[in-house]
């Protein structure tokens, strides 16, 4: 059996489909950290996965320093994402990502807020990975892999077709609570994980480029890299896996008529711990918290306070 990473969206990802903590537009792959699956012997293997991911957006930045908030602004996102994988041919697979996305905004006094909330499909995302090289031994465990796909414009655009830059509070936008694009964009991506004995280590790269969607709004280009290092406290087939996990995630700042937006565009680092329970190498499930521990933004922006992610993944 060769061990894989997938980060489909996580994130891919990757990619993407709609990230939690990412503006509408970006697709990371999900997180959906490691499973097992049959080299290129047994093709025709299916992955599933569910991710919880929630991202809590209370964080007012000027210039990269955080600020007090007049309004006590507020988006809170709730990224429930269906992953499938299906090894169609020896080290090929295909991915597909399928994000629903509730997103709520609240802002104003305790004794006059104003709270919204919408619940639709968010855009989903289509990859194809190729296993370039694997090594599996008794002692260790390796693989790369490479990832190409597209980011789909399923869904809602209406607040970016209605103005992307309408004001929703003092520091939301429509383009903040949009759930599509509205575009096609382009994703490329890279992983390689390396396991010795219970210590198990990831890292994943990938960059979504981005095309002009509803409402004549471009977001921007998008850089992550996310390393994992996780060790297993027993090699019983159910077992526990703890260590910590680290998301480092640039944003070009966006363009609205071929005009670049002053507050858009970002560097953040998130650093977290990371527990993986296996069960019997056919199911895990995973956890993470992220807090951010660098900042460096443009304009005056509200962003994440912190990051949960739960996943559930099985081979089939």
């Amino acid at each position: 059996m060769l061990h894989k990473y997938i980060i489909t969206n996580i994130f891919i990802i990757t990619f993407f489909v709609n990230s939690a903590w990412a503006n509408p537009c970006q697709l990371c792959s999900a997180n959906i950290s490691r499973e097992t699956f049959n080299n290129s012997e047994n093709s025709n293997r299916l992955n599933l996965a569910l991710q919880l991911q929630y991202d809590y957006k209370n964080d007012l930045y000027n210039e990269g320093e955080e600020v007090d908030s007049i309004d006590d602004e507020l988006i809170a996102t709730t990224l429930i994402n269906l992953y499938g994988g299906w090894n169609f041919y020896e080290n090929l697979i295909l991915d597909l990502n399928v994000p629903i996305v509730s997103r709520a905004n609240n802002y104003g006094t305790f004794e006059d807020r104003e709270s919204n909330r919408d619940t639709t499909l968010g855009d989903v995302s289509a990859l194809v990975r190729g296993i370039i090289f694997s090594n599996d031994t008794p002692e260790e465990k390796s693989a790369f892999s490479l990832r190409l796909g597209a980011k789909l414009p399923t869904g809602d655009d209406d607040l970016l077709k209605d103005g992307p830059l309408n004001l929703i509070s003092s520091n939301i936008r429509g383009r903040d609570l949009a759930t599509g694009s509205g575009s096609v964009d382009y994703i490329v991506g890279t992983n390689f994980f390396y396991d010795y004995g219970r210590l198990n280590n990831s890292f994943d790269l990938q960059y979504i480029f981005k095309t002009e969607g509803s409402g004549d709004y471009l977001y921007g280009n998008e850089f992550w890299a996310q390393a994992n290092s996780m060790y297993a406290l027993s090699t019983e087939a159910n077992r526990l896996l703890v260590g910590v996990n680290a998301i480092y995630r640039q944003l070009d700042k966006d363009e609205y008529q071929d005009s670049k937006e002053d507050n858009t565009g970002s560097s953040m680092l998130f650093v977290g711990p990371s527990a993986t329970l296996n069960l019997k190498d056919k199911f895990k499930v995973v956890f993470n918290y992220n807090l951010p521990v660098y900042v460096d933004s443009n304009g005056t922006q509200l962003l994440s306070a912190y990051i949960l992610q739960a996943s559930l993944v099985g081979k089939f």
